[in-house]
Formats: C-alpha cells, sequence, structure tokens
C-alpha cells in the first residue's frame, strides 16, 4: 500500500526484518543529501513506509516522501532530483505520487531508498501519513502488522507482488478507519486542482459519472471498471479514441461541439489504476435531447458536426491506432453461442425471447452476409465517424449543441453515423446541410441497412449477456429486457425495407 515495488525489487527476494534503530540514522543521511537541491522547493522530507516505525519490523528500505506546497511545483522538484541522479517514472499506478529511482552503485553511502514526491493535500501523502502515525500510536497494531509481513514474506518469498497483495487488507483495514480509500480523492490529486464536492451524475452505459466542483471549475469525471464485462473488452479501444478526441478539441470548427478533456498535471490524457480508468472533461452546463426533438438549428449543427468529423480520412491519420469498422460481421459465433450451446444458462424469459425470434435473427444473419457480399466490392475510402449519434448522446447547452460519449470514434464510412438518422423527420434538412460540405456523397441505403442490422444484433448479444453474466437490480434488467425487444422490432423493420 505504502509503496509499488521498484524493478529492483522484482529480482530481490522478499525478506522481513526486524526493527532496527539505525534506519531513523540512514533516513536522515538521505535527507542531508537530497536536502541543498531541494530545499528551494519543499519545507520538508516525510519519514514513511514500515521503517519509520520504531519497533516494527520492515524490509530494509527506506520510504520517503518529498512533500511540494502545490502540484505545480512538480516539475521543479522534479529537476532538482534529477541533478541529484534520481529519474522519473511517474506514478506507478498510485494516484497522487510520482516515484523517482536512482542507481544505487552512485550511491554506495546510502540505505536502500524509495522516493516519492507528494503534494501537501494529495490523498497518497494522507494514507501514508496516517497508516505510520496509526501504528506508532497503537503497538497492538503494529505487533499485529508485523505478524502480517512475516508471515507474507514466508509465504510469497520471490514474490513482491504477492508480498504486497497479502498485507493489503490489514493496511485498508486501518485506512477504512480514517476514510482514506476513496478513489476519486486519490483522482483528484493527479490534477493541479483541489475538489470540494463530489456529485454522482449520468455516466453512460460504460462507465460511473461524477460532478466534481473544485477550485478551478467543474469538471465531468467517468471511471470505467475493468472488471466489468461490457467494459474489459473495449478499453483497449476507448483508450485509443482519446488522442483522436484531443486532436479534434484542436479543430476549431468542432471544439464548441464536443467535450473538452481535461489532462492531468503531467499532461496524460487518462489516468488508471489496476481496477479502473479515469477520464475527466469539462462539465457541460446543458441536457441532452433524449427523447425529446432536435431543433432546426440543431440539425443545422449536427450536420455541420459530422459533415466535418467525416472530412478527416484514415489514409491522412496513420499514427491514431482506432479500430475500423467494415463489411465483415463478427457475431454470428457469438449468437450461435446463445440460441444452442448456452441455453442452459438463459433465463427463462430471454429463452423464450430468443425462441419467439430465432426465424428473425436467421433472416437479420442471411441478409448481414448477403448484403456484405454486396458491398465489398465498392471503394472502402474510410473516415471518422462518431459511431453513436443518436439523441441521448446530444446535448443542448443554451444555443449549443454538443456530441457526446465518444468511445466509439473509429474509421468506417459515414453510413455508419447517418443510420441513426435516416428514419428521423429532419433526415432531408441534414442532407442538405450535409451536402453543402460534401456535394457529391449520396447516401448507401444498402450499406445503412448493413449497419442498422448489425448494430441491432450487436446490442442484443451486449444486453443478453449483460442480464446473464451481470448481477442486475430489477429495474435495469426490466430495461435491458425491453432494449432487447425493441432491438428485434428494429431488425423486423429493416429486414422490410
Amino acid at each position: 500500500m505504502i509503496a509499488n515495488p521498484s524493478d529492483t525489487d522484482y529480482n530481490r527476494p522478499v525478506i522481513v526484518q526486524h526493527y532496527d534503530p539505525n534506519w531513523l540514522e540512514e533516513f536522515q543521511k538521505i535527507c542531508d543529501h537530497l536536502w541543498p537541491a531541494i530545499q528551494h522547493i519543499t519545507d520538508r522530507v516525510e519519514h514513511v513506509g514500515s521503517t519509520a516505525v520504531p519497533g516494527l519490523a520492515a524490509k530494509p528500505v527506506i520510504d520517503l516522501d518529498v512533500v511540494i506546497s502545490r502540484i505545480q511545483l512538480f516539475p521543479a522538484a522534479k529537476a532538482a532530483l534529477e541533478s541529484l541522479g534520481y529519474w522519473h517514472i511517474g506514478d506507478q499506478g498510485i494516484l497522487g505520487r510520482e516515484a523517482f529511482k536512482y542507481d544505487p552503485d552512485k550511491k554506495p553511502d546510502l540505505m536502500r531508498h524509495h522516493l516519492y514526491v507528494c503534494a501537501a493535500d494529495s490523498a497518497e501523502l494522507k494514507r501514508h501519513l496516517a497508516l505510520r502515525d496509526h501504528l506508532r500510536a497503537h503497538p497492538v497494531d503494529r505487533d499485529a502488522y508485523a505478524a502480517v509481513k512475516f508471515a507474507a514474506a514466508q509465504a510469497h518469498p520471490d514474490d513482491i507482488d504477492g508480498y504486497i497483495e497479502a498485507k493489503s487488507p490489514f493496511i485498508r483495514a486501518i485506512l477504512d478507519q480514517y476514510k482514506l480509500n476513496d478513489s476519486l480523492s486519490v483522482l483528484a490529486n493527479t490534477y493541479a486542482m483541489q475538489p470540494q464536492k463530489f456529485e454522482k451524475v449520468e455516466g453512460g452505459w460504460s462507465a460511473q459519472g461524477y460532478r466534481i466542483d473544485t477550485n478551478e471549475g467543474v469538471f465531468f469525471l467517468k471511471i470505467y471498471d475493468k472488471s466489468h464485462p461490457r467494459v474489459s473488452s473495449f478499453v483497449p479501444d476507448m483508450i485509443a479514441h482519446l488522442p483522436v478526441l484531443r486532436f479534434l478539441n484542436l479543430d476549431p470548427l468542432l471544439s464548441t461541439h464536443l467535450p473538452e478533456l481535461v489532462l492531468t498535471h503531467n499532461g496524460s490524457l487518462f489516468t488508471e489504476d489496476k481496477d479502473h480508468v479515469y477520464v475527466l472533461y469539462r462539465f457541460i452546463d446543458g441536457q441532452t435531447i433524449g427523447s425529446g426533438e432536435l431543433t432546426e438549428s440543431e440539425v443545422d449543427q449536427l450536420a455541420d458536426v459530422l459533415a466535418r468529423l467525416h472530412t478527416y480520412h484514415a489514409y491522412q491519420m496513420p499514427d491514431y491506432r482506432l479500430p475500423t469498422k467494415n463489411y465483415y460481421f463478427d457475431l454470428e459465433a457469438q449468437l450461435h453461442a446463445l440460441r444452442v450451446d448456452r441455453r442452459q444458462e438463459l433465463p427463462s424469459d430471454l429463452l423464450e425471447a430468443f425462441g419467439n425470434n430465432k426465424a428473425l435473427i436467421d433472416q437479420a444473419l442471411n441478409k448481414l452476409s448477403q448484403l456484405a457480399d454486396q458491398l465489398r466490392p465498392t471503394n472502402q475510402d474510410f473516415c471518422l465517424v462518431h459511431g453513436d449519434p443518436h439523441n441521448w448522446n446530444v446535448m443542448r447547452s443554451g444555443s449549443r449543441l454538443i456530441l457526446v460519449d465518444w468511445e466509439d470514434l473509429r474509421f468506417s464510412l459515414p453510413e455508419q453515423d447517418l443510420m441513426y438518422l435516416v428514419d428521423t423527420p429532419y433526415y432531408q434538412r441534414f442532407m442538405t446541410r450535409y451536402n453543402l460540405h460534401h456535394p457529391e456523397f449520396k447516401t448507401n441505403m444498402p450499406l445503412v441497412q448493413f449497419c442498422s442490422l448489425r448494430r441491432d444484433l450487436t446490442d442484443i448479444v451486449q444486453f443478453t449477456k449483460q442480464i446473464v453474466y451481470e448481477n442486475l437490480d430489477e429495474s435495469i434488467r426490466a430495461m435491458a429486457m425491453s432494449c432487447i425487444a425493441e432491438n428485434f422490432k428494429n431488425l423486423r423493420k429493416w429486414l422490410q425495407r
């Protein structure tokens, strides 16, 4: 909990020793080494970790935190430490704490140590100090923790990760007493801001969403749970879209119609730990269109946004590793498994739904195959597409229309976006405006039909997996069943066109 293992830790046996009073002196020697270079950016260095607790057994490695008053001073701290032969290795998966390494052969007079830089308001620093001070003040807990450490080292003598994991429940139990296991407060320390209020809001089907009020404004935080079945499969693609969204944020014709990404204090587009991916945006003060209707002005804005997006072609953007959506359909095997092989795992209402629509699914799959054969010979000039521009992903903010939820951003053909619009009452107005930007473009209706059938079959699979493999509460499960019924209805509509 206090320290992620350094690269060298992985190559060393895990050895826990009884407390050595000389550790305090060794900490001071390291401080004396650091102080001439860092005294202009900090007024203290904290001795943390087990070697900082008198009487506590520990691995013979000093943990110390260089404390800076605010995260904006980190570049100066980094430069100062680099002048002493340390180099920055990132946060190593622990938010609010920046780690540094050094060559032990070049510091032979110093005991092995782990060095970190933390802002004074860092939740990670607060955890370090809370654990240290608790163990100093509670000898019973200190001795119990020593027993845990010896047992963990014996059980995992050559596995530092296993050793750390074995200790973690004991540490978490202590920190829970001080309410210092809040991942949101940890996350806030990767950004140069002081959070004042967290409020849970709608985050979309794939993430939890939070409104964060800070000293620097209001932000929207999306948290993706890596263990979630609906998230784990698309996290790499989701992360890949962020550099492209950042690039689009710089386009003056698009920037006011897109969510604005906020960078971490070290310039990253997102941050993550072993369980979650975190992405921060400027908060949009507005309302989703949802089941409402777009105004004529909003139709024109949506046409302008998608038309501009579709001017960015794959061959012009070779450095962006976005997925490409073509005419191949890879869900037939999954649908077959849901229809046949896993029938015994399906609840009765899903079995009934699939049984009643077996012929419809077969017909849709056959139609997809026919359309794919028809469409493959055409010229495929793939462009950027949003992938999901329906009304629930369109927000009204004053007179501005903003397109949100860009996780499905990819290279495909315009029809991948237009399929959401062809049956709206304003499609003709939309296309009139769209053709001002792309005068030669004509909607390929067989391609729209293909994309729509594929979308509805994909949704059926995803909602079915959600119902079968996730522990949904009754209202969300009912909504998923309703969505599946709507998808079957859409399949029937598109097959009749």
